[in-house]
């Protein structure tokens, strides 16, 4: 299981904490009742959750795969800074302009 696998199952987790710790206090039970429900709602809920995150940390992968061999890197690893090359001669040319080494 990686952290995003966590990270869903934990957010539904803690909305189904919320959800129910709300409803049941907008329908007038007791905190004691309320806080236990809602704590048993978390723990169903970050279980049924897990499979959801490993499904979608699958599709992701997928898609990230799928992105990667439709777009291959560029062959040049420039990065950012002069260019540098020989000429015939032996002279650098950095950004086009010969220089003497």
């Amino acid at each position: 299981m990686n952290g995003a696998t966590k990270v869903v199952a934990g957010v539904i987790a803690l909305t189904a904490f919320m959800v129910a710790a709300i409803c049941g206090l907008g329908v007038g039970n007791s905190a004691e009742i309320t806080l236990i429900r809602a704590i048993i709602s978390m723990f169903v809920c970050y279980f049924a959750g897990l499979p959801l995150g490993m499904i979608c940390e699958h599709v992701i992968e997928e898609h990230m795969a799928n992105y990667v061999s439709m777009r291959p890197a560029p062959e040049s690893t420039s990065t950012g800074g002069s260019a540098r090359a020989k000429t015939t001669d032996g002279k650098s040319v950095v950004d086009g302009v010969s220089t003497d080494v």
